[in-house]
């Protein structure tokens, strides 16, 4: 995941020219990089004992959502937070343990798809309800109003975001 953001933060607000953002910008993006980095470790803690980590089940969760022939690797890496290298050790790392399979792409025969097997539904069953449990301890003191907000205001900057760099 992406622990290096609050860092990469505070060395950014410390540059010696003065950055295009604005003060506001910096300490909101500062706030959501903590936020991030605090909820992310939290969750990762909840399923330790699964033995999962929180990348492994996005992936899985990415993949039960997608169709029944499942997903290319690099269609998977552009919905989880991955790189492709660090995609290809998460999928071997799945498909060691018996929660992906690959299968054969039938218009490509030098590709091939990522499916959830019977074993990664299993886990993804098992996990759910200490992450979610780990959410809720996480944003238990966030009213609900703020969480409302914070969910519009994710979605709309994750939108723009997107949307500017097409």
């Amino acid at each position: 995941m992406i622990n290096y953001m609050p860092k990469l933060v505070e060395r950014a607000s410390y540059s010696r020219r003065r950055p295009r953002a604005t003060d506001e910008q910096v300490a909101a993006w500062r706030g959501i990089a903590r936020a991030y980095s605090a909820v992310t470790r939290t969750l990762d803690d909840a399923i330790r004992h699964l033995d999962l980590d929180l990348s492994e089940y996005d992936a899985l969760v990415t993949l039960a959502e997608a169709p029944p022939e499942g997903l290319r690797p690099s269609d998977l890496t552009k919905r989880v937070l991955l790189t492709k290298s660090g995609m290809s050790r998460l999928l071997d790392r799945l498909e060691s343990r018996g929660h992906v399979e690959r299968r054969a792409c039938p218009l490509d025969r030098r590709g091939h798809y990522v499916a959830l097997s019977p074993s990664g539904r299993h886990a993804l069953r098992r996990a759910a309800p200490s992450l979610l449990a780990g959410l809720a301890r996480a944003l238990e003191d966030t009213a609900p109003n703020e969480l409302a907000a914070l969910a519009h205001l994710g979605e709309r900057v994750a939108k723009e975001t997107a949307d500017s760099r097409e």
